[in-house]
């Protein structure tokens, strides 16, 4: 698991990737978009929760149960990152925008783990 970062700026982060730039990065977008348990399951991983577990929940339990687990991995993600919204934000985004949303929180993901972010001591 990371750990978290420490926000010392006066401007609220963003993530590094938009809502809709999908297509900034193709092979996140056809990952995202053919396999999203695994990038959903991936983000969760990188937040302190079981990547098996994120992966059942996402591909076998569609609805409210699978909303409620993306809606809270996006708001860990953004702790995490020190990245500026709200859980109301977040469920919205994940409600109408999923395969967006996954693509974008794949992407931070990515752009945490190859050591191009900033990560709290």
């Amino acid at each position: 698991m990371l750990t978290l970062y420490q926000n010392k700026m006066s401007q609220p982060l963003q993530f590094q990737q938009g809502l809709f730039g999908c297509f900034d990065n193709m092979g996140v977008c056809v990952l995202a978009f053919f396999l999203p348990c695994y990038t959903r399951a991936k983000v969760s991983e990188a937040v302190g929760e079981n990547f098996g577990l994120c992966c059942f929940t996402y591909t076998c339990l569609e609805g409210g149960i699978s909303l409620a687990a993306a809606t809270a991995t996006r708001g860990k993600l953004r702790q995490l990152r020190g990245i500026d919204g709200s859980i109301s934000n977040d469920l919205l985004y994940s409600l109408c925008c999923g395969p967006c949303t996954a693509c974008q929180e794949y992407a931070e993901f990515k752009y945490m783990t190859e050591g191009s972010a900033i990560i709290r001591q």
